[in-house]
């Protein structure tokens, strides 16, 4: 399967949400589509779940739709026009994401190795 990527480093991960929203928009201006897969590693997750559960969990969904009254382990990022799944990749050093868009082989782009990925359990909005 083929990809389109770019990377980025949050300097601030408390703005993550705002840092993410831009360069989805920037990939979005760069590559013509939004991506699709935010690859990061567990302990930029962990941070951003944690920053997520204190200071904004009013905006995490469920699959019910409903706030959680507990913190929680995310699985995405939902923007006004795309959708983020998170997927851990060990290899990319703490605060550093690349953010994705897979497509069939045949068309430019990246390999991308589907096998090492690990989904996990809540949304968010915002």
């Amino acid at each position: 399967m083929k990809s389109l990527k770019t990377s980025h480093t949050f300097q601030n991960i408390t703005e993550w949400s705002h840092d993410l929203n831009k360069w989805v928009y920037l990939f979005k201006t760069i590559h013509g589509i939004y991506p699709t897969i935010l690859l990061a590693a567990d302990r930029t997750f962990t941070k951003i779940d944690m920053i997520a559960n204190t200071n904004s969990r009013h905006k995490i969904k469920g699959a019910s739709g409903n706030c959680p009254d507990r913190p929680v382990r995310m699985i995405g990022f939902q923007g006004a026009n795309y959708e983020l799944k998170f997927c851990v990749n060990e290899s990319l050093e703490v605060n550093k994401i690349n953010l994705i868009f897979e497509f069939d082989s045949g068309d430019d782009g990246e390999q991308f190795e589907k096998d090492s990925l690990a989904f996990f359990a809540i949304g968010i909005n915002c």
